[in-house]
């Protein structure tokens, strides 16, 4: 009887032992065995969450594809964007025709005929919902999807996107431009000759487009958030803010400048680019107390996209003065204020931290 006790109390004992074991498909493992099927799991695991990121992502993408492609049609002057209607004659009064439109990232752009020898071009917002630019000229055009390379004539002349002359043609009209690469563009020109007959040729004239950055703020301040995130991109990697001079009155019209924001002749402007950062203006030459800054009750806290507008004289020679930014992670940063210059115009540029 005793011995049938120990039997029954090792039998037992044993059978705890096995269903302590972990077992797959009835076999026992070893812990390597274990450790493989944790890890084929969290394997799995990983792929599932990977499979529902690339679907959220999709789903995402074709979101903003929806939202992209806005139902657009022309009916006479009238210019119509999903739900709503907008009499051109109203914006245009000297246009007597809609020649075209054209849809390019955040715009619709509008080609309105005026005379033989400029148009107007209206620009539509589509995060602003209406018309927010506006040039005067014709054979307007750019590289790709890229709107910011744009450029046309007016006359004689070469512009900018922005309207700053790039460049120009004695006694000949301008009759197209089209990009030969990234840094030149081909102008088909047209004259009449000594002889009195017509006379047409080409010229080559070199451009850089230093203003790419600028584009990316505009359409920040016409509520896309995303654009902040290009810029952001668009910047050197240890950029902490943008800075711009004389900025175009698309984005002063609807940034803040208060009535003691300065009293200069020019507006200068800075977007910061990260969080937590302090801005001040500090001046060059210290007062007879020994003090350097400008604008004492003016120090700004300044978080990313945040930005601050102040009217302040440019000089053309020597900097007087200097953007300061301060951050705990970042440090101190100064840019000397002056014209922002290249080989072709600037408005914009980045403040590049030291650390």
């Amino acid at each position: 009887m005793k011995h049938n006790t120990i039997a029954r109390k090792i039998l037992m004992g044993c059978l705890l032992l096995l269903l302590l074991i972990p077992t797959v498909n009835g076999c026992a493992m070893d812990s390597k065995e274990v450790s493989e099927s944790s890890s084929d799991k969290d394997e799995d695991d990983s792929k599932d969450r990977d499979t529902e990121k690339k679907k959220k992502k999709k789903k995402d993408k074709d979101k903003d594809k929806e939202q992209a492609e806005p139902e657009i049609s022309i009916d006479g002057m009238t210019f119509n964007y999903n739900n709503c209607s907008f009499d051109m004659t109203e914006y245009v009064p000297a246009a007597n025709a809609i020649m075209d439109y054209y849809v390019v990232g955040d715009w619709v752009i509008l080609d309105l005929h005026v005379n033989p020898h400029f148009g107007i071009y209206e620009f539509f917002n589509m995060y602003y919902a209406d018309f927010v630019y506006e040039i005067q000229g014709a054979n307007l055009t750019w590289q790709g999807d890229d709107l910011s390379t744009a450029v046309y004539t007016m006359y004689n002349e070469i512009c900018d996107l922005w309207g700053r002359q790039i460049a120009h043609i004695d006694e000949a009209e301008l009759m197209g431009v089209t990009f030969v690469d990234d840094d030149t563009i081909e102008a088909d020109c047209w004259k009449i000759n000594d002889e009195g007959k017509e006379e047409t040729y080409t010229e080559e004239f070199e451009y850089e487009n230093n203003d790419k950055a600028l584009l990316s703020c505009v359409e920040y301040y016409m509520g896309n958030d995303r654009a902040l995130d290009r810029l952001i991109k668009e910047a050197p990697e240890n950029a902490v803010a943008y800075v711009m001079v004389n900025p175009p009155a698309i984005i002063t019209e609807r940034a803040y400048i208060g009535d003691d924001d300065g009293d200069g002749l020019d507006i200068l402007g800075v977007v910061s680019l990260k969080d937590a950062q302090t801005m001040h203006i500090e001046s060059k030459d210290p007062d007879e107390s020994g003090n350097n800054q400008r604008y004492m009750d003016r120090f700004t806290d300044l978080y990313k996209g945040g930005s601050e507008f102040i009217r302040i004289t440019v000089p053309e020679g020597i900097p007087t003065e200097s953007v300061v930014l301060e951050s705990k992670e970042h440090g101190t940063n100064i840019w000397d204020i002056a014209t922002i210059s290249g080989k072709s115009p600037q408005t914009g540029t980045f403040i590049t931290a030291k650390r």
